[in-house]
Formats: C-alpha cells, sequence, structure tokens
C-alpha cells in the first residue's frame, strides 16, 4: 500500500482529528482563546521541530511539569497523526521547516510566555539522524537533508 493510500485511509477514518491539525492566520486568536494556565507553571515551555511520532515530547512530559510542550512541527502526515494520536493536547504544524509561515508559531510562543512569563523557551530540533550520520547503513546520503539545520536560525531569530 503506497503512502498516498495510507494517508487517504487515516484521513477518511479520522477527518475529525485531521482538522484539527491546520492552525492558521484565520483560527489563531480563537485557537489561543482555548488555551489557560495551568495549575502548575513550567519552568520551560517547548517547540519541538522535526517531532516524529513524539518521544521527545513524551520525554519532556516526564518531566512532571518542569517543561511543557506547546507546539510541534513536522513534514510527514503520518508522523502528524501519530504525534497528535499521542499528544492530542498540543498544537501540531504538517509543514516542511523551510516553508512554515512562522507567524502562528510566532502568536503561540508569545501566548505561552504571557501566562508563564518566568518560564525558558527551547526550540528543540531532533535532526534526522539517517542523512546526518552513518545510521543509513552505507546508503546514499540525502545533502538536502543534511541542510535542514541551516533552517534554524529563522526560528530562533522570530521566536527567540
Amino acid at each position: 500500500m503506497t503512502v498516498k493510500k495510507i494517508i487517504k485511509i487515516k484521513a477518511n477514518i479520522c477527518n475529525q482529528e485531521l482538522s484539527r491539525l491546520h492552525i492558521g492566520r484565520d483560527n489563531i486568536d480563537t485557537v489561543l482563546s482555548n488555551i489557560v494556565r495551568s495549575e502548575i507553571a513550567p519552568a520551560f515551555i517547548v517547540v519541538d521541530l522535526f517531532c516524529g511520532a513524539g518521544g521527545t515530547t513524551t520525554g519532556f512530559e516526564m518531566s512532571n511539569g518542569v517543561a511543557k510542550v506547546i507546539a510541534c512541527v513536522n513534514h510527514d502526515p503520518i508522523a502528524i497523526i501519530s504525534h497528535w494520536r499521542n499528544h492530542p493536547h498540543v498544537l501540531h504544524f504538517e509543514e516542511d521547516i523551510r516553508t512554515l509561515d512562522l507567524y502562528c508559531l510566532q502568536r503561540i510562543t508569545e501566548h505561552y510566555r504571557n501566562l508563564y512569563p518566568n518560564a525558558k523557551l527551547i526550540l528543540w530540533a531532533s535532526l534526522e539522524c539517517t542523512n546526518c550520520s552513518k545510521a543509513k547503513g552505507g546508503q546514499p546520503r540525502d545533502a538536502d537533508s543534511r541542510t535542514l539545520a541551516n533552517y534554524l536560525h529563522r526560528y530562533v531569530s522570530s521566536l527567540g
């Protein structure tokens, strides 16, 4: 079964879930109005880039409130669906980090900084190991994928 067929099947099964994935300029105010301060103020708020299925987010959540993941970005629709199912309380962006409109992500981080003014912002970027190490088993590496780290300055300067 091809990836497109899998995505289409998953989309049919969880249309309601997929509709929650698209945050844009037209609905960001509504989304943010539903996010309120929790009783436990985190020391860190986290944006998880290249979030995959959510292992890093799970790790942060195991900190018992010390860190709170607020948004995740990944270009792969299956990874985002998996992450959303594992972490439905986190805002998701199914985008390539090279083309993501940072407006909504900036608004989200500003909102959380207002809720938790003492929290430090962590921009977590777990670059794929298969093209940045020997993890690909000697197969050719994708040079374009290895350049993804070059785009992180956009996030640091925009969210910092």
